[in-house]
C-alpha cells in the first residue's frame, strides 16, 4: 500500500512540474514544425520503433525471463531525444523540446522507481 501511495505522489509531481515548467517557459502548443523536418521526424521515429520491435522481439524469443520495461526504458529515451533533438533544431522558439526533455527524465524516474518497487514487492 505505501508503494502505490509513492507512485501516486511522484506522478503528482511529475505533472505539477510539467505545468510549472510550461508556464515558466512558456511554450507554445500551437506552433507546428515546417512540413519537411517533420517528415524527416516521422521517417526517423518509424525507423526507431521498427527497429525497436525487432531488437525486443529478439530478446523475448531469446530470453524467457526478460523484463519488459527493461526493454520500454531505452527505447523511450531514443525516442525522446531524437524527438527533442528534432524539435531544437527545427523548431526552437516554441520551446517544446524542453518538455521532451522533462518528460524523458520524468518517465525514466517513474520507470525506475517501479522496478526497484517491483524487485521489494515481487523478489
Amino acid at each position: 500500500m505505501k508503494i502505490f501511495i509513492i507512485i501516486g505522489i511522484i506522478i503528482c509531481l511529475l505533472v505539477g512540474g510539467e505545468y510549472v515548467l510550461k508556464k515558466k517557459l512558456k511554450v507554445m502548443k500551437h506552433e507546428k514544425m515546417d512540413p519537411s523536418p517533420k517528415r524527416i521526424e516521422n521517417i526517423g521515429v518509424t525507423i526507431l520503433f521498427i527497429g525497436y520491435l525487432v531488437v525486443s522481439a529478439t530478446f523475448i524469443f531469446k530470453y524467457d525471463d526478460v523484463n519488459v520495461l527493461f526493454l520500454m526504458l531505452p527505447f523511450f529515451i531514443v525516442l525522446s531525444s531524437f524527438r527533442a533533438f528534432m524539435e531544437w533544431r527545427f523548431n526552437r522558439q516554441a520551446r517544446k523540446w524542453a518538455m521532451e526533455i522533462y518528460s524523458l527524465c520524468a518517465f525514466s524516474v517513474l520507470i525506475i522507481f517501479l522496478l526497484v518497487a517491483g524487485d521489494q514487492l515481487f523478489g
